[in-house]
């Protein structure tokens, strides 16, 4: 019973911890302007700073931006992860563990220390400001990861599926999309869920990669910190920010934690 009290206790502390700020930002974000940040709970309610999101700042082609851009980066990275984790795990060739390990060694590279190179190899070709190329950068940082997930998602499919295959006519591609894709479509939901989740909460390559056209959310919330700083405006686009992410992922919720165990069967 004790160990059933401190579990609930540290749930309930941990969602405090959570969601408070974001309960903050929603607090603060319907709050008039008058009395803003002194005034712990308003007195009334106003939707100005969401009218002001829209009708004063270039939110909505932001947002647009960034489901644009995190939606293709997703996509390549699942389709070009799929066939490189089979690869990994149906074929048996040398060092095949050691060559998994260098692949997600990759995700471990701080992303901050290929800047230089990549803005330098966007301006050179003119693709600076462009959403393609910030999805083509995405999906590099994404791929080490989802192709570990995916991996280890594929190896928890019976071998002997497969051989039945293959017995059967298949080819390597065929069993890989009639049998292998099928049985493991929760683990593919979770590597598209945690590429998007990145792509779209991105900043670093988003502020330097994109001047006007492809901006995407995290850089359009961080314009609008000046010397003036409108908190109801700015706890607006974060709170409107957060929703499309939020709303996936209560949708999702339970590939997310199947990801987190059956994910972590190795062969």
């Amino acid at each position: 019973m004790r160990e059933l009290i401190v579990a609930y206790a540290i749930v309930i502390l941990s969602l405090i911890f959570f969601i408070y700020p974001i309960f903050q930002f929603l607090l603060t974000s319907i709050k008039p302007t008058r009395g803003l940040l002194w005034s712990i709970w308003p007195e009334s309610f106003t939707l100005k700073n969401y009218f002001d999101v829209f009708f004063t700042t270039d939110f909505e082609k932001a947002l647009l931006n960034s489901l644009y851009i995190a939606s293709l980066a997703t996509v390549i990275v699942v389709l070009i992860g799929i066939l490189a984790a089979y690869a990994m795990s149906s074929y048996t060739f040398s060092k095949r563990e050691d060559v998994a390990f260098f692949i997600l060694s990759l995700y471990i590279l701080p992303p901050i220390v290929t800047i230089i190179p990549v803005w330098k190899m966007a301006q050179k070709l003119g693709f600076l400001d462009q959403g393609w190329f910030l999805s083509l950068v995405y999906a590099f940082f994404n791929l080490p990861l989802t192709v570990w997930l995916l991996r280890n998602f594929f190896q928890t499919v019976p071998k002997e599926l497969e051989d039945a295959a293959l017995v059967d006519g298949c080819s390597k591609l065929e069993a890989l999309f009639r049998i292998i894709l099928p049985i493991t479509t929760p683990g593919i939901a979770v590597s598209a869920i945690f590429a998007f989740i990145f792509s779209w909460n991105e900043f670093l390559f988003g502020v330097v990669l994109t001047e006007v056209k492809a901006r995407t959310v995290p850089v359009e919330i961080a314009s609008q910190v000046s010397y003036f700083i409108e908190w109801g405006k700015l706890s607006g686009m974060t709170i409107l920010s957060v929703l499309p992410v939020l709303v996936l992922s209560l949708f999702v919720q339970k590939y997310i934690v199947m990801g987190l165990t059956l994910g972590a069967v190795k062969e």
